[in-house]
């Protein structure tokens, strides 16, 4: 793509600056959800947990159990029955749709079924810069396109993909490098805490696991996945601060 001479470099890609509540950056207290009416169906029943800054905590259990139900209620994609979430020690349930707006820009979400969350008319490059023009006014129009793929290319190098491959189209790629492009969207706005409805395959052992449901919060910086045969959820680590 050519670009105008006046472009500028982009800058190096910052983070989001983390909160500084001293608490759990993530905290479930009674959660429940019911669906349906006089004869409801219970997904989730009285679930409390904390997840502090840089922790990881997966949910492993049977596909139906309500694990997904469960991340829904804690982006604040459903309301809870009774119970609430709190992050950052902020309840979702209080908030403002403007001021849920900005808590959602440290809640990223990693889905089971990669190609199901991707717009297959969208390139590779509008699909992970998504968030950022989403979230990030600086990053809209023709002006950002330049500064945007750059960062798109950082991303996509930082999950173990091709920097050129951000003209193509989702379905051009297999299972497991759709969901690092999904891995590398969650991370572009260096979220607070993200969240996997699924163990990401690309780091899966060849031996079979329960499902699971997992959330990391993270610290700032930029991000890379690594592997762990111990344990049923991703882990990340920080990547020292200057470092690509």
């Amino acid at each position: 793509m050519s670009t105008d001479a006046t472009d500028t470099p982009a800058p190096a890609p910052t983070a989001t600056p983390m909160p500084t509540h001293a608490g759990p950056l993530l905290e479930l207290d009674g959660l429940r959800k019911e669906f349906g009416g006089r004869h409801p169906n219970v997904a989730v029943d009285d679930v409390s947990l904390e997840v502090r800054e840089g922790e990881t905590m997966a949910l492993v259990g049977e596909s139906g159990c309500g694990k997904t139900t469960l991340t829904r209620l804690l982006l604040g994609l459903l309301e809870p029955t009774a119970g609430s979430v709190r992050f950052d020690g902020q309840d979702l349930a209080a908030l403002t749709a403007s001021q849920l707006r900005g808590v959602r820009r440290q809640m990223q979400v990693v889905l089971q079924d990669p190609y199901s969350s991707m717009n297959p008319r969208m390139r590779i490059t509008d699909i992970v810069a998504e968030p950022l023009v989403t979230h990030d006014p600086e990053a809209r129009g023709r002006r950002a396109r330049a500064r945007n793929r750059q960062r798109v290319g950082e991303l996509l190098e930082a999950v173990g993909l091709d920097s050129g491959i951000q003209d193509r189209y989702p379905h051009e790629f297999s299972g497991g490098q759709r969901q690092r492009v999904s891995i590398a969207r969650a991370l572009a706005l260096h979220p607070g805490c993200w969240c996997s409805t699924s163990r990401p395959a690309p780091w899966t052992s060849p031996c079979r696991r329960p499902s699971s449901t997992s959330w990391r919060t993270c610290n700032s910086g930029w991000a890379s996945p690594t592997s762990s045969s111990r344990t049923t959820s991703p882990w990340w680590r920080r990547w020292p601060t200057g470092s690509r």
